[in-house]
């Protein structure tokens, strides 16, 4: 048992919990075991697992006194998830945004100019097509029957480089002439640089800010992580921070974020990237964010931060809408395997009210027992 227990206090539940269950399949119902499996199970947050532990426990042992503190830990961490800031911060989002989205995400084009190892873009079908013009109109005539009053942020992209569709200045403005309330956040490598970026850049009306997925902080890394030219996304990261020094245009400073694989690389991104803009002044001229891993619910690569299944989800107030107008479940969802509809046949809210996510933001139940939420550990 003290390997397992010291798989547990190391943090490596995962690896605990399959050797609990590995055990239990070759010994049978061991009391000893049950209670570890039901610890570790707690610890990642699969409460409703536990519980499931605790019948199978108090079956073979009904007078357990570790089963029973177990029951009691287990009874105390549903309070706490429940009244964990994060699981607040969303029951009170239900106030303004339990029939209009919080965040649009409107996949303008398909592309991307790099080739991450850590992204599924290169499997998807849609990575070569663009949105309609047509479709993109009927998409803002869509979100015009959100109230003025309800806070909206889009975001011109979803598994794609925003930069990389020909119109998207055009279409940025699109956005500022048609919800004139709305703010808009953009995602990008900032890698492709439109003629007159810049320039036309400053113009954009509502732009809370930029986040440069960046991963990596210097050019061996970048090139074989994201498989393009890493002095040219320097580039145009400085020419963005020195325009916004000179003219704030944004209401946050670009933010540089790296998607972490737990390694000393994490740490190592932040350091470099200090060093790389010392001419700049963090917190006032950039951020930087290191941002939990997902593997897109097992559509790319095989490693992924720890999941909080007992939390629920900020995505579920949000909606994502591919090039092709199909909604999948979410931003995680790549490949659209679990959609929730098609905004080319119907409105954009009559999509994000469907009763499989509505009910979701109604309850704020955890994600534990929710497919796909389950597999996912993004917190937004």
């Amino acid at each position: 048992m003290s390997d397992i227990r010291s798989l547990m206090q190391a943090g490596r539940l995962d690896e605990a919990v399959a050797q609990c269950e590995a055990r239990l399949s070759e010994a049978g119902e061991e009391a000893e075991t049950l209670v570890l499996l039901g610890y570790a199970l707690a610890q990642q947050g699969r409460l409703s697992a536990a519980e499931k532990v605790l019948e199978r426990l108090f079956a073979v042992a009904p007078d357990h006194e570790d089963g029973k503190r177990l029951a009691a830990r287990v009874a105390s961490l549903h309070g706490e998830w429940r009244d964990h800031p994060y699981t607040q911060s969303l029951i009170a989002l239900r106030a303004t945004h339990l029939d209009y989205p919080s965040y649009v995400g409107i996949e303008t084009v398909g592309r991307c100019n790099a080739n991450c190892t850590f992204c599924p873009h290169g499997d998807l079908d849609r990575r070569f097509e663009s949105m309609s013009d047509a479709l993109f109109a009927k998409i803002l005539t869509d979100l015009q029957a959100i109230p003025p009053s309800h806070p909206l942020t889009i975001y011109p992209n979803f598994v794609s480089e925003p930069f990389m569709d020909k119109q998207i200045f055009e279409r940025l403005g699109a956005i500022n002439q048609a919800l004139p309330q709305a703010k808009l956040m953009i995602y990008s490598n900032l890698n492709v640089a439109p003629k007159g970026f810049l320039e036309r850049l400053v113009k954009v009306r509502n732009l809370v800010g930029i986040n440069v997925s960046l991963n990596f902080s210097n050019r061996q890394d970048y090139k074989a992580g994201m498989g393009i030219e890493f002095s040219r996304t320097v580039e145009h990261i400085v020419k963005v921070m020195e325009a916004h020094r000179e003219r704030p245009f944004m209401e946050f400073p670009i933010a540089l974020s790296r998607v972490m694989d737990d390694s000393p690389r994490d740490t190592q991104f932040v350091e470099e990237c200090r060093t790389l803009f010392a001419g700049f002044e963090e917190h006032k001229d950039y951020t930087l964010i290191v941002k939990r891993r997902s593997d897109w619910m097992g559509q790319a690569g095989d490693h992924h931060s720890a999941i909080p299944y007992s939390l629920p989800c900020k995505a579920w107030f949000d909606l994502t809408i591919m090039c092709t107008g199909q909604v999948p479940f979410c931003c995680m969802d790549a490949k659209g395997q679990f959609p929730l509809g098609d905004v080319t046949t119907s409105s954009v809210l009559e999509v994000y009210n469907v009763p499989a996510l509505r009910n979701l933001r109604e309850s704020q139940v955890r994600r534990e027992n929710i497919t796909p939420c389950n597999r996912c550990p993004v917190i937004q």
